[in-house]
């Protein structure tokens, strides 16, 4: 995906589309954090699969979230 694309003269077309696709998933996690408060709220995040890998890595790196399997309390 990160390779220049030949058939077009802008150099970071494929680089631009990564980009825009992590930030994207960086503003999921800021409406989480705007709606949420610390220690006191749960949150249910149903998104694409394509979401997941991505949220899943920013929301545990951050002090904010504690991410759990959701499968557990869907039954």
């Amino acid at each position: 995906m990160l390779l220049p694309n030949r058939s077009t003269p802008a150099i970071y077309a494929r680089a631009d589309l990564v980009t825009n696709w992590y930030k994207r998933n960086l503003r999921i996690l800021t409406n989480l954090n705007r709606v949420t408060e610390m220690g006191k709220d749960r949150v249910l995040l149903l998104i694409g699969f394509g979401h997941l890998a991505i949220l899943r890595q920013l929301a545990s790196d951050s002090n904010y979230f504690c991410v759990v399997d959701p499968e557990a309390y869907l039954k």
